[in-house]
């Protein structure tokens, strides 16, 4: 993670839309560098779980995107903190139990 990956996702957790599109992510007063580089975050982001694409280079957080801002998601781990522990992704649970 980057500081760009965090003022990105604070900007989606904070907008009241919950999207934005790259452009406006480039724009914003908190994130200063050009829509090429946005545009790579973002990708990075979405191909982690923390973004969802919706099309047209537009962006929405994801339960695990608000999870990491609040603390309770280890990004380098991928996984939950639970008591001050990391634990096992739902993906991981379901994996161990065959779904």
């Amino acid at each position: 993670m980057t500081v760009w990956d965090d003022r990105i996702l604070e900007y989606l957790s904070e907008k009241s839309e919950a999207s934005a599109s790259v452009g406006e992510l480039s724009k914003s007063d908190s994130i200063h560098v050009s829509n090429t580089h946005v545009s790579r975050r973002c990708n990075k982001l979405a191909e982690k779980g923390f973004l969802t694409p919706l099309g047209n280079g537009v962006y929405t957080i994801t339960d695990i995107g608000e999870a990491y801002l609040e603390g309770d998601y280890d990004a380098e781990n991928e996984a939950y903190i639970q008591d001050g522990q990391t634990g096992p992704t739902a993906t991981d649970t379901e994996a161990e139990n065959g779904v």
